[in-house]
C-alpha cells in the first residue's frame, strides 16, 4: 500500500481522529462485563503491511452492518471467497486427510502441500496448507490421540474455483501469512462440535480412515487358524521362546550401500539393485528361526537383524568375532530359551495356505504385557509426583480469544529426545 494513501498503525496518535488505515482483521472476540453480560461490540486485532499490530474495539451499532461477513458457517463461505479484505476463522471435523507431499508449481518450484477435508454436519470444505504450515500440520496430526480430530483454522484464506465435474463453485481454504491452526483445542466450540458427532447429522460421514488400526492380540492357536481376511495384516502375541533352529545359517549378507540381502557369486558378492558386481565388505545381518509357545500351542517365527539385536544387545559381526571358528552355531543364540516377549507378526498368504509354518516378525519387545503396564504405571506416578501446578488458569469465551502464537510443532522436534527404554513398547 502507498504511505500517501494510508497511515501505518505505528503512526496513529490519540491527538487526532483523522486517520486512514488499511489492515487485516486477524483476530476478533466479544468481551464481557463485570456482571458477565456480553458486549454487543467486537474486539479486534489488526495487522498492517508493515507487520504492525493494534487492538481495536468496534461498537455494536457499527458492527451490525458487517458482522455477517466475519462470522460464517462452512456453508456460507462462498460469501467471502476470492476477496482480499477478510481472513476467516473456521472450525470443522477432519474427515479425509492426504499425506504430505512435494508438488511442482508452474514456475518449476518445489512446495510442500497437504490436503484434507473438514465437515460440520451440514457441508464439507476442502483445505490446502502450503510449505511450513503444511509440514507443521502433518506432524501435529501424527500426535493426535482423540479421533476424529477437530481443527480450528484461524485467519484462513477463502477461495473458490469451478471444477470440470461440478456445476457449482467449489470452496477451498488455504493459508496466508497470518493463518494458524489448533487441533483438538480446549475450547467450547470444539467441545460442542464433538458432542454433535453422536447426532444423526454426522451419520453420513465415515471417519474410520483417520483412526489407526488397533492390532488384535491373539493366542497361538488363533493365529494358526486365521483366514484370508488377515493376509498382510499384523497381529500381536505374547509368547515364550523355547528353542532356536541351529541347523540353519544364522545370518545373511547385506549390501553395504542399500542394506538389502545379497548372495555370493563365486568368490564375490554382487548387488543387482545397486548394479555393483563386487561388494567388497558386505554386512552381516541376523536371520534365525525360533520356536515359540504359549499355553495354547507352538509356532515358528523368523527373527531378523533388528529383532535379534533387541534380544541379545549385539550385532551379528560382534557374535562372529566372539564365536570360536569350530562352532557352527553361536552358543549365545542357543541360549534364547524361556525369554518372554511380545511379538508383532505379519500374516502371509503362505501361513493361511499352510504352505509355510514360519511367521514373519516385524517387531519384538521383551517382557509380558502385564510387565509393560506395570512399568508405564510406575513412570506415570513418578511424572505426576514431579509435576507442578500452573500459576494461573483462564477460560476462553470466544473463538478469537485463542493464544495468538501457534503451537510450535518444530520446537517439539528440536527438543532432545529421550532414549527409548527397551522392553517398553514397539518401536
Amino acid at each position: 500500500m502507498s504511505t500517501n494513501q494510508y497511515h501505518c498503525l505505528k503512526e496513529l496518535r490519540p491527538n487526532s481522529y483523522n486517520w486512514k488505515i488499511k489492515v487485516r482483521i486477524i483476530r476478533l472476540w466479544r468481551g464481557v462485563s463485570r456482571n458477565g453480560e456480553e458486549f454487543k461490540g467486537l474486539n479486534m486485532l489488526l495487522l498492517d503491511d508493515k507487520n504492525g499490530r493494534m487492538h481495536a474495539f468496534v461498537p455494536g451499532t457499527v458492527i451490525e452492518k458487517h458482522e455477517d461477513k466475519l462470522c460464517l458457517d462452512l456453508q456460507d463461505l462462498d460469501q467471502v471467497a476470492n476477496q482480499n479484505v477478510y481472513l476467516t476463522d473456521v472450525v470443522g471435523v477432519i474427515h479425509k486427510d492426504f499425506p504430505l507431499r512435494n508438488v511442482k508449481t508452474k514456475f518449476n518450484d518445489q512446495q510442500l502441500q497437504v490436503k484434507f477435508t473438514i465437515v460440520d454436519g451440514r457441508c464439507s470444505v476442502n483445505v490446502t496448507f502450503w510449505d511450513s504450515l503444511a509440514a507443521d500440520f502433518a506432524i501435529a496430526l501424527e500426535q493426535v490421540t482423540d479421533f476424529p480430530a477437530i481443527i480450528i483454522i484461524a485467519s484462513g484464506k477463502i477461495t473458490s474455483w469451478q471444477g470440470t465435474n461440478h456445476s457449482t463453485p467449489q470452496i477451498d481454504i488455504s493459508n496466508a501469512a497470518a493463518t494458524k491452526f489448533y487441533i483438538n483445542y480446549d475450547h467450547h466450540v470444539v467441545s460442542q462440535l464433538r458432542r454433535m458427532l453422536s447426532t444423526p447429522i454426522f451419520s453420513k460421514y465415515d471417519f474410520s480412515s483417520q483412526m489407526s488400526d488397533k492390532l488384535d492380540t491373539l493366542q497361538v492357536k488363533d493365529i494358526r487358524n486365521l483366514g484370508y481376511d488377515y493376509v498382510q495384516k499384523e497381529v500381536i502375541a505374547e509368547v515364550k521362546l523355547t528353542c532356536s533352529n541351529n541347523l540353519q545359517k544364522w545370518f545373511d549378507y547385506a549390501c553395504s550401500s542399500c542394506y538389502q540381502p545379497i548372495d555370493p557369486v563365486d568368490t564375490m558378492f554382487a548387488c543387482y539393485r545397486c548394479n555393483n558386481m563386487d561388494v567388497p565388505h558386505p554386512q552381516k545381518k541376523f536371520h534365525i528361526e525360533v520356536e515359540v509357545e504359549d499355553k495354547t500351542g507352538t509356532i515358528v517365527i523368523s527373527l531378523f537383524d533388528r529383532e535379534v539385536r533387541t534380544l541379545i544387545g549385539k550385532t551379528a559381526q560382534e557374535i562372529v568375532d566372539e564365536t570360536p571358528k569350530d562352532q557352527t552355531f553361536p552358543e549365545r543364540l542357543n541360549n534364547l530359551q524361556n525369554i518372554v516377549c511380545m511379538v508383532k507378526l505379519r500374516i502371509r498368504k503362505s501361513n493361511v495356505d499352510k504352505t509355510s509354518n514360519s511367521y514373519h516378525v516385524t517387531d519384538i519387545s521383551l517382557g509380558s504385557e502385564e510387565e509393560k503396564q506395570s512399568i508405564e504405571l510406575t513412570e506415570d506416578n513418578m511424572q505426576e509426583s514431579q509435576s507442578q501446578a500452573s500459576a494461573s488458569t483462564f477460560h476462553l469465551d470466544d473463538l478469537s480469544q485463542l493464544n495468538f502464537i501457534t503451537p510450535d510443532v518444530n520446537q517439539e522436534k528440536k527438543k532432545k529426545k529421550r532414549t527409548p527404554k527397551p522392553n517398553k513398547k514397539f518401536l
